[in-house]
């Protein structure tokens, strides 16, 4: 479990659309979240050191001064804008909020110089193979806590599975079988499991 984690600064008005997105890429990185203000950000990237900053372009943010600012004062700062523009959905630095979850990821990964999802579950020994028989604690595998995390966080299983490099099968697989062994009957009951045992925040 050597693999370093990089690190990522999501910037704007907290929403539940930038919860979610906190959420997906806590499976592989270190996430911290501020407010759209520069002096707030700026102190933020200062002692959080992030790899990649993530900035909400929203009309009132003045995202891509802030960026400029933060590239100023780190060059090495890898800058993402999330943008309403649906053109720029793989526009290079610019992603839409409405691309797929598989899309946010590969262009968080090339900018950050991380390897595919694929590539980090074999380093890691998380492949399907291993999970199944490696209990990282008494009621979740380490893999079933990713799952769950994703599915909770509003994925499809689909996407889970493109996040995390294993196949929608063994998705359902992992949510049935936790659903099973703890007696969830739907999935406000999964959630509120992952609340529970603070897969999640509230």
């Amino acid at each position: 479990m050597g693999e370093s984690r990089g690190r990522c600064l999501i910037i704007g008005t907290p929403t539940l659309e930038l919860d979610a997105l906190s959420h997906v890429l806590e499976a592989e990185y270190e996430v911290s979240t501020v407010v759209a203000n520069p002096h707030v950000a700026l102190l933020a990237a200062a002692s959080f050191l992030p790899d990649i900053a993530l900035i909400d372009l929203e009309p009132a943010n003045g995202g891509q001064d802030l960026g400029r600012r933060l590239q100023q004062a780190d060059p090495e700062l890898h800058i993402i804008y999330l943008t309403n523009n649906d053109s720029e959905t793989l526009n290079g630095a610019f992603i839409s909020k409405k691309a797929s979850v598989s899309d946010l990821l590969r262009i968080v990964r090339t900018q950050s110089g991380r390897p595919a999802a694929e590539q980090i579950a074999t380093h890691l020994n998380l492949s399907e193979a291993s999970d199944a028989s490696c209990e990282t604690n008494p009621l979740l595998s380490q893999r079933e806590r990713e799952v769950i995390m994703l599915l909770v966080a509003g994925l499809r299983m689909k996407e889970v599975a493109t996040a995390i490099g294993i196949s929608p099968r063994t998705v359902a697989f992992h949510k049935y079988r936790v659903m099973r062994r703890h007696n969830l009957k739907n999935n406000n009951e999964l959630t509120q499991f992952a609340v529970r045992m603070r897969i999640i925040r509230r």
